[in-house]
């Protein structure tokens, strides 16, 4: 990611984004279609989890059959191939079945 990228991002968000694996994790999110309407309040996010729970927010939502912005069931799959891509990054315990596989 150019510097220019990051520094545009980093004033999105109000933590440090310094690790490039949250770099590509957001750079990704910002490409999925539920970034457009999840809580994006930026400043009241104080870390990555606060970002991937937000998402996962989102998802829940769906599932529970409440009203959300998802259009279609292909890109709820992409938004939970996204939590578990980058559940990794989390420091708090997230749910079992968004937990990244180990490679062995």
């Amino acid at each position: 990611m150019k510097q220019e990228q990051i520094k545009k991002m980093q004033k999105r968000y109000n933590f440090s984004i310094e690790d490039e694996r949250i770099q590509i994790a957001l750079e990704r999110l910002e490409s999925l279609a539920v970034d457009s309407f999840r809580n994006d309040d930026y400043s009241a996010q104080k870390s990555f989890d606060d970002v991937w729970w937000s998402v996962l927010h989102e998802v829940d939502l769906y599932e529970e059959g409440e009203e959300t912005e998802f259009r279609s069931v292909r890109s709820v799959e992409a938004t939970k191939k996204w939590l578990k891509s980058f559940s990794h990054l989390c420091t708090e315990k997230v749910p079992e079945e968004y937990k990244a596989e180990e490679v062995k």
